[in-house]
């Protein structure tokens, strides 16, 4: 049952979360003029020919699982280097498809049967958010960056969130369900993507800091620099930490949360929100890193609507122990079989 006692664990955790970064780069080549190559829709299984055939970086398909859609963007194998520079760990990977956008409270809800997040349709606590109702301060008022967020923060189709609040091994009982159902391509697969495969994804061919460029961008991706946020701490009264959010004027708290996926640009590949919005967990188990904390052994990747930008780079790397937290979620890949 979510509580308020959620929200201590994540500000508690929010510090130690996203410690351990590594820093690392693709060499993929340039990305497909075009994203939307071989759009395709599958209403039930379909032979691997469909989509084990080597395809433009960022070709479209799609399934229909339980009535929604569930489009994937294809990711083609390669060489990706993972780590610091100079101690880089190469990786050699198959082609693979990546979901679209992060698992929805939709997809949630079509594979699980309820819903998941505590921003979606079903939740209680604290429920799904209202549009913005608060309006902008007068001398923010022909700020375009400060529009264009509120903008987003009028979008409130919450079958639409992300959904979050996922530990790891939901996670990973999410991929099993999909399997059990039936519809993945023959020789196909469904399962958290592996470190190498979430980044290349992730850069889509791009070696900056970020798959736009090297500076942030609050129009590019949702973390804890956009315009809302530098307008509130300007305006916060002196002294209040930015977790005490209650006493944030003219802000409404509600605000403090992930935002639908889809409202920014996807990366070369047609990828969305691989930054910000929920981090988003891969298949890692590492050998425990003792902290403070405790032993961490789960990655997540990507950052999160409340993490700093440079948490949210493309080669961000998080350590948990895997619990579910109020900005966690995930997004699944479709690869082929292992051989038995």
């Amino acid at each position: 049952m979510k509580t308020t006692n959620v929200q201590k664990k994540a500000r508690i955790f929010a510090g130690v979360a996203l410690a351990a970064f590594l820093s690392g780069g693709t060499n993929l080549g340039g990305a497909a003029e075009s994203t939307n190559v071989g759009e395709t829709s599958v209403q039930t299984a379909t032979t691997a020919d469909n989509w084990g055939a080597e395809c433009e970086p960022g070709t479209r398909k799609t399934l229909d699982i339980n009535g929604v859609e569930f489009a994937f963007r294809y990711c083609p194998g390669g060489s990706v280097a993972v780590g610091e520079p100079g101690a880089e760990k190469v990786c050699v990977l198959d082609g693979y498809w990546t979901l679209e956008t992060e698992v929805t409270c939709a997809m949630w809800k079509a594979i699980v049967g309820r819903d998941q997040s505590q921003w979606g349709p079903e939740s209680d606590m604290p429920g799904p958010p209202a549009p913005w109702a608060v309006e902008i301060p007068e001398k923010y008022a022909d700020d375009p960056a400060v529009r264009r967020c509120v903008e987003r923060w009028k979008k409130v189709d919450a079958e639409r969130f992300p959904t979050d609040y996922v530990s790891w091994q939901m996670a990973q009982d999410f991929v099993g369900k999909l399997n059990d159902a039936g519809v993945a391509p023959e020789g196909f697969e469904f399962r958290l993507p592996t470190e190498a495969e979430w980044e290349q994804a992730c850069r889509a061919g791009t070696t900056t800091r970020y798959y736009w460029g090297d500076e942030w961008d609050c129009d590019k991706a949702h973390a804890n620099d956009s315009a809302w946020e530098r307008m509130a701490f300007r305006i916060a009264p002196v002294g209040v930490h930015k977790r005490d959010r209650d006493s944030w004027k003219p802000l409404p708290k509600e605000i403090f949360r992930p935002v639908e996926v889809g409202l920014f640009e996807p990366n070369p590949w047609g990828i969305y929100d691989m930054l910000g919005n929920v981090a988003e967990w891969t298949t890692e188990e590492l050998e425990p890193v003792e902290t403070e904390f405790g032993a961490l052994d789960r990655v997540s990747r990507g950052g999160h609507w409340d993490a700093w930008p440079s948490r949210c780079c493309s080669d961000s790397r998080a350590l948990s122990k895997g619990e579910a937290q109020v900005y966690t979620g995930l997004r699944v890949v479709l690869g082929r079989k292992a051989a038995k």
